[in-house]
């Protein structure tokens, strides 16, 4: 909820969604929730926020990965066209990868990048289109080709897959501390071969008072 030119940055991504169709629209609260009070929207809370981590909030949501939806961070800035992108991808399960993401981490990014490895490194050529796929994804990967944006497509399929996977995390212990990377790695080791869509730069996570004073280049 924090300011960014006028605007919250969760009222800017919920505009975002709202701009390409999307109004149904479920935040998942945790600390200080009652300052989520945005218009249009539902809101979940995660009182065990302090203990748990991000699979453990989406589970919160997961009686909306019944059909088609984006998944997203609440803290990212990011500019329109990079959601239009990712919903033009037809995957089951697509995610948006950063792969400028080193011109912006000054200290190499590891300590709070979710690092992505795919199939194919990214390319300027524009005529370029052979599809690419996720292979790794988290902070200790090796021959890292970008960082994930923290913005998933689902198709109702893929949205079915991931409310699986978030099942199966709840048998086996692993759910509450696990975070969105966790999920896609698993799914990834069980065989799902999320779609990338490469970007260069043009969005912002907000994790300190930097990032906040940077993400005014942002719009």
């Amino acid at each position: 909820m924090l300011d960014v030119r006028g605007t919250s940055i969760l009222q800017r991504h919920v505009a975002a969604l709202n701009n390409h169709g999307l109004s149904d629209v479920t935040v998942v609260t945790g600390y200080k929730a009652e300052a989520v009070n945005l218009p249009g929207i539902k809101t979940v809370l995660n009182d065990a926020y302090e203990t748990t981590g991000e699979a453990a909030s989406l589970a919160l949501a997961r009686d909306k990965l019944t059909s088609a939806c984006v998944v997203g961070y609440g803290d990212i800035v990011y500019r329109h066209f990079i959601l239009s992108m990712l919903l033009d991808c037809d995957a089951d399960i697509a995610v948006v990868v950063d792969a400028g993401w080193t011109a912006r981490r000054e200290d190499g990014g590891r300590k709070r990048a979710d690092l992505a490895r795919c199939s194919v490194p990214f390319t300027a050529d524009f005529l370029d289109d052979a599809p690419v796929t996720l292979t790794g994804i988290g902070p200790a990967i090796e021959a890292v080709d970008g960082e994930w944006v923290g913005l998933m497509k689902l198709s109702a399929k893929g949205a079915q897959r991931v409310a699986s996977e978030i099942d199966a995390m709840a048998a086996d212990g692993s759910l509450a501390t696990a975070s969105l990377p966790d999920l896609l790695q698993r799914l990834i080791d069980a065989g799902e071969q999320p779609a990338v869509v490469y970007v260069t730069g043009n969005w912002l996570d907000v994790n300190d008072a930097f990032d906040l004073a940077q993400a005014r280049n942002v719009t």
